[in-house]
């Protein structure tokens, strides 16, 4: 697949994986990273802030309406099969000690989770081609060992973290993304979905 310099924002990254292709989307990592921020760093909690929401509602729109026309275009321009990836829920559902994070917080990352990989799979049925497909095995990948448990598989948000995070950019880039492990896991959740879903 090839991108022009007028495609930066909107193209996926696609990523070569045997015989088939994952895509991810700049501008849905982006929305995901920017709302992190905004949970993290602003002295408000994020879950009551009107503006995040109304923001969060337009970002998601915008990405509906071009998701599926993207899809059918990396399909047919790398002729393999393209496999949508959803976001793992970084929280476990209940969760209550999350360092900078409260419950509430907590709830609307779930929320935020859970509605955009709602997009994913929406425009992947919306794309309509046998040979885009959504792999789902992957939203439950860290169940039990989210970013509030004590074994977790994702970097967490508690004090000493954020401490390293505000003196080192790529440490910063860490918080609240999978661990080595985090990402061991997921690659064995989407090789068993391969197994039980021959492309």
């Amino acid at each position: 697949f090839s991108a022009g310099s007028a495609c930066l924002k909107q193209c996926p990254v696609v990523v070569p994986v045997d015989d088939s292709i994952l895509a991810e989307m700049p501008d849905q990592l982006t929305l995901v990273n920017d709302l992190l921020q905004a949970c993290l760093l602003d002295a408000e909690p994020c879950s009551s802030d009107p503006a995040l929401h109304a923001d969060l509602a337009a970002n998601l729109t915008r990405l509906q309406g071009s998701l599926a026309e993207l899809y059918r275009e990396v399909e047919a321009s790398a002729a393999a099969p393209v496999l949508v990836l959803p976001y793992p829920r970084l929280f476990d559902p209940g969760a209550e000690d999350c360092g900078r994070l409260s419950p509430e917080e907590l709830d609307f990352g779930l929320g935020v989770t859970d509605a955009l990989n709602n997009v994913l799979e929406q425009s992947v049925h919306a794309a309509a081609r046998p040979g885009v497909r959504y792999v789902e095995a992957l939203e439950e990948s860290f169940a039990g060992r989210g970013a509030c448990s004590g074994d977790a598989l994702v970097n967490t948000a508690r004090m000493g973290a954020l401490l390293e995070a505000a003196g080192s950019e790529s440490a910063s880039l860490e918080v609240l993304h999978p661990t080595a492990e985090g990402y061991r896991v997921m690659s064995a959740d989407l090789l068993a979905w391969l197994e039980s879903h021959p492309l």
